[in-house]
């Protein structure tokens, strides 16, 4: 008895010691469930986690995501969550870094760096979200290290830090995925929403250059305005013979709020007839009972 019963320690410290290996294998395989499909156009990607008063810079590459650097992080005196104009919470969502601002012209609070997001985007003004001037900034040089809820809804990083990010950031590329917590989703996981994407975005193109005027709809929210696509009012146009769309620099980024919303973004030139529209798109997609549909949209 003692001989088996030894015999199955040994065997359970073995099982055990392999399981543990495979529990670390697993954990190393979990990316960040935002990021979907990063071109290489888009060197550095950015997760503000609120949680964990944390500003993360991931890079990505081949669509593996692989952290670079983390950085300590104030957020608004309220938390997260913003709704309207002056409650002083952060916003969650996908929001991309619009230009570099001359800090000599404004007040010391900003700190060394300050790069405006584009707060309020078409998804939070769907969702008749108000406010305005959400930064990524620096701190006042005369405090030595600010609480993390201390903000009136900006990102706040120590001086050093964000003067380090210069050559990171690009105004107009650079994303700031804001999210209350983290998120982690495995390779295949990551692939299969990828791919849905991928193909529910190409037959939307082809929808739209074989003039299915019924399918193009399809693809929409019955909420969003029809009259204020541009691509429907060229398939209404009985002008128009022959048409393409051609899309370059695809992002795919899952919104950090609800896990059925994504943004697709990504340069598109359409011709028709002898005319050439480039122009910077995005798209909000949901996934519904009937399949992925266009809940949002805006031009860059």
């Amino acid at each position: 008895m003692r001989i088996i019963t030894r015999n199955l320690f040994f065997i359970m410290l073995i099982l055990g010691s392999k399981l543990g290996y495979i529990t670390n294998l697993n954990a190393e395989e979990l990316y960040p469930a935002y990021l979907i499909e990063i071109p290489n156009s888009i060197e550095n990607v950015f997760i503000a986690d609120i949680e964990n008063a944390k500003l993360i810079q991931y890079s990505v590459v081949k669509n593996r995501p692989t952290k670079n650097q983390e950085y300590y992080m104030s957020v608004g005196t309220n938390g997260s969550g913003k709704l309207s104009q002056g409650d002083k919470k952060t916003p969650l969502g996908v929001y991309f870094i619009t230009k570099k601002l001359d800090v000599s012209k404004l007040p010391l609070k900003y700190g060394a760096a300050a790069y405006p997001l584009d707060y309020p985007n078409a998804w939070d003004r769907y969702n008749n979200k108000t406010g305005y001037g959400i930064w990524l900034h620096g701190t006042d040089p005369n405090i030595l290290k600010r609480p993390p809820f201390d903000t009136d809804g900006c990102l706040a990083l120590p001086n050093r830090e964000i003067l380090s990010l210069s050559n990171s950031i690009f105004p107009m590329e650079t994303p700031v995925i804001i999210t209350k917590k983290m998120h982690w989703k495995s390779i295949n996981e990551i692939n299969l929403i990828r791919n849905e994407l991928h193909e529910v975005l190409g037959a939307w193109k082809l929808s739209f250059e074989s003039s299915e005027s019924e399918r193009f709809v399809s693809f929409y929210d019955t909420n969003v305005l029809m009259s204020s696509i541009s691509e429907y009012s060229i398939i209404e146009d009985s002008s128009v013979i022959k048409k393409s769309i051609v899309i370059k620099n695809l992002t795919i980024i899952g919104d950090p709020l609800k896990s059925d919303i994504v943004l697709t973004r990504f340069n598109q030139k359409i011709r028709y007839n002898d005319i050439i529209s480039a122009e910077k798109k995005r798209l909000y997609w949901q996934k519904q009972k009937d399949g992925w549909k266009i809940i949002a949209t805006d031009l860059i």
